[in-house]
């Protein structure tokens, strides 16, 4: 971690200053594995992200950091009554500082927050918005909105020291973090790849659905270069008609 602290006169610091949501942090060894346990910055028991009574404010945290060289750092928890979404992008910088494509991609796409993180190899991003439920990790991506508690550094990247609101950018990167479409092209003689024919609707529908009258009732040919389309359309009309339709029930 650097030797930056996070400083009121932060504007991303200043809003998260105004909710009684700080703890402490400390690393302990857990299952021989070092973990970043929190502490309630007025007793110096452990924090739970679950009892609010031993959170604290901003002042108290950083007056249990700053007065003891038990705790590694500050922290925020965040809460279903605030707004915000943290957004942990985890060893995504390499030893000479080069930031991974994947993460520099989503840092400029969600355009809030951003700092490095403790371990100086991945990043915090914070942005006001909401979850839809579901996942919430997935390899270096994780991102939360509550029932967790974050390290809060203040090292932030570039201008980036605001928490804005991001919520259509980060519906974006949620699908593309947790529902890439893989495309499939389709296939057309001798194995080339095929461009697919603009959708079917409104008034072309109607007109050709007019052409192909004909060939559902035995009459005459329709043109032959709109044969494969007037197929399209007869497909889309048998499909439209054999939809199953829901029975309805007696009251």
């Amino acid at each position: 971690m650097s030797g930056m602290l996070p400083s009121l006169e932060t504007p991303g610091i200043s809003t998260l200053a105004a909710l009684r949501q700080w703890v402490v942090w400390a690393t302990v060894e857990r299952d021989g594995k070092p973990t970043k346990v929190p502490f309630n910055p007025k007793t110096g028991g452990m924090a739970k992200v679950s009892l609010p009574s031993t959170w604290g404010t901003y002042q108290e945290a950083m007056q249990a950091w700053q007065s003891s060289a038990k705790y590694s750092g500050v922290g925020f928890v965040l809460s279903k009554t605030d707004p915000f979404v943290f957004v942990d992008l985890d060893k995504c910088i390499d030893d000479d500082g080069k930031t991974e494509t994947w993460a520099s991609d989503i840092i400029q796409t969600l355009d809030s927050w951003t700092e490095i993180s403790p371990s100086g190899k991945g990043y915090h991003v914070i942005v006001r918005g909401t979850l839809s439920g579901g996942r919430n990790r997935k390899g270096q991506f994780e991102v939360y909105e509550s029932g967790r508690y974050f390290t809060i550094t203040g090292d932030t990247v570039g201008d980036r020291d605001s928490i804005e609101e991001r919520q259509e950018p980060l519906n974006k990167v949620l699908v593309s973090i947790f529902e890439p479409q893989t495309p499939v092209a389709p296939v057309g003689d001798e194995g080339s790849k095929a461009s697919p024919s603009p959708p079917i609707q409104g008034d072309k529908l109607a007109e050709m659905s007019a052409q192909i009258r004909p060939l559902l009732d035995g009459g005459a040919e329709p043109p032959t270069d709109k044969l494969d389309r007037l197929f399209e359309v007869a497909d889309v009309i048998q499909r439209t008609w054999t939809r199953k339709r829901p029975e309805k029930k007696c009251q």
